[in-house]
This record gives structure tokens, sequence and C-alpha cells, in this order.
């Protein structure tokens, strides 16, 4: 299905339900959900933003600020807000995220780390170098226990690391780091991660 079919799909059930069995029922909230999910992969991003505000708010009043479905949608609005070019804005909601979800997942879960490394990726684009590396540091450790060394999302948090240390001009250990994800890529197979050095 496409997303802009499913976009249409979506509003016209979330609307629905909202006025049949109400704003409060789980299953209005998820279409309204998905219908700012689907609005952000038709890269509609500031209706996206407009959709999982509101969703997170009601989910947050409704299921309470640490369901996983409320911090779903407010993971995914920081997601939206960055790819505004919001860096600022996707600090104040993900670093939010982070916290709940070390509190109700634990440090090592994927949605915890995810949450994490957008938030280091933030501070990346602000030019927080510093900032950037100990987030992406603190998650390296973690899933390089969780995903492997080899794993995707390992190398390329890997891969980060060296670039934040490029930005702080510390070569040799800049250097020593992109080596190294460079062969834990290569190492990784047919299915390697693409690696954007700088």
């Amino acid at each position: 299905m496409q997303y802009s079919t499913a976009s249409a799909l979506f509003e016209f059930a979330a609307e629905g339900r909202k006025e049949i069995i109400g704003l409060k029922h789980p299953d209005t909230l998820r279409s309204f959900y998905w219908l700012g999910d689907t609005k952000f992969e038709l890269e509609l991003f500031q209706e996206a933003e407009v959709v999982l505000r509101q969703n997170a708010e009601d989910r947050a009043s409704i299921l309470g600020s640490n369901n996983h479905e409320t911090l779903q949608t407010s993971h995914r609005l920081g997601i939206s807000l960055w790819a505004q070019q919001r860096w600022k804005d996707t600090l104040s909601v993900l670093e939010l995220v982070v916290e709940q979800r070390r509190n109700t997942l634990g440090q090592g879960h994927p949605n915890t780390l995810s949450s994490l490394f957008w938030t280091g990726y933030s501070f990346y684009k602000l030019e927080l170098y510093g900032n950037a590396r100990l987030v992406f540091e603190e998650v390296a450790v973690d899933q390089k226990v969780t995903l492997g060394f080899l794993g995707h999302e390992t190398i390329r948090t890997i891969c980060f690391i060296g670039r934040c240390l490029y930005q702080l001009e510390r070569w040799d250990e800049a250097t020593a780091t992109l080596e190294k994800a460079a062969t834990l890529n290569h190492l990784s197979g047919p299915n390697r991660t693409t690696l954007h050095v700088l």
C-alpha cells in the first residue's frame, strides 16, 4: 500500500473512531499515531509534527507519560523535528524520552538506544561534538552487547564516534576509530552499511 493511500485511510479511520468510540479509546489513539507516521513517511514533516504532538499529549493524559505507546509517539515526534532541522527542539523531546525509556525499558533496550542515538545526532548537528561523542560512545557500548560488533547500527555509531573525534581535531583517535568502523563494515558481509565518513 502506498503511503498516500495509507494516510488517507488512517485519517478516515482516526476521525471516524474519534466520533464513534471516542478519543480515549486505544484504537483511536493508534489510528492517529499511524496517521502521523505515514505523513512522516510522505515527508510532510510539519503535518506529521502536528498530529504526533497532539497524539503524544493525548496518550500521555490517557495512558500515562511512561506508557510505551506514548513514548513511541514522542520519539517519532522528535524524529519529525529532526527532519525539519530543528535540532534544539529535537533534543528537548528526545532527552525526556531517553530518560523515561531508561526507567521503563532499561538502558540496553533497542528503543532506548534508538532515542539516545538520535539525541547524539542532534548534538552533532549543533556542532557540539564533545557532547555527541559521549552519547555515541554510551550507545555503542550497549549496541555491542545487544546487536553485536557487526550489527548495522553498531557500526554506524562507531563511525559517528570517529566523525566526532575528527571534528574535535583528535586525528589519531579519529583515524583509528574510522578504520575500525570500516573493518567491521567489511566483515559484516554483503549487506554491509554505507558509511558516510565526513
